[in-house]
This record gives C-alpha cells, sequence and structure tokens, in this order.
C-alpha cells in the first residue's frame, strides 16, 4: 500500500531492479534521475510551426517573447490568492 492508501503491486524483476540500485547508490540510486535537459528552457514554439510560417527570424523571435511573456502572466494571475485577484469587484456571499 502507498502512503496514499492506494493498493499496488510490484513485480519480482522490479523490486530486484530497485534493491540493486538501493545496494549500489543508497537512497539516491532510488530517485528519479535529474532530465538531461534541466536548467535549459523549454522551447514554446514548435520546430514544425518555425517551418511552416512565412516570418523571418527576427519575426518569429519576437513573436515567441510576446508569448512567453503572455503565458507567464497567465501563470501569474493562476497563482495569486483570490482576494488579490478580485480586488475592487463585488465581494463573495458570506
Amino acid at each position: 500500500m502507498l502512503p496514499s492508501g492506494r493498493w499496488v503491486t510490484f513485480s519480482e524483476r522490479t523490486i530486484l531492479r530497485k534493491l540493486d540500485a538501493y545496494e549500489r547508490h543508497g537512497m539516491a540510486g532510488l530517485s528519479r534521475p535529474k532530465r538531461a535537459d534541466a536548467g535549459a528552457k523549454r522551447t514554446i514554439l514548435l520546430a514544425r510551426w518555425d517551418k511552416a510560417v512565412p516570418f523571418d527570424d527576427a519575426t518569429k523571435h519576437r513573436i515567441a517573447g510576446k508569448l512567453t511573456a503572455y503565458l507567464g502572466g497567465l501563470v501569474k494571475a493562476a497563482n495569486r490568492p483570490l482576494s488579490r485577484s478580485c480586488k475592487g469587484r463585488a465581494s463573495w456571499p458570506s
């Protein structure tokens, strides 16, 4: 049983692999490996889009910057407390 209370079963091979990783590397062997591109910015615009549109590289770069800023604003807005995002609007009924 997992800490969440959900029951799971593991194959014998999975248990042996995990045991081997623990014996070789300790607790670090049981953790997930670090992503190969950790720390690098993720590409928002797809390579297919880059090839499909007739814009020059400067225009594509400008569009990517605007999209990044727009998406960043959406993320910030989603993480604001409700009272702050509703400032100046009608309050919730008590």
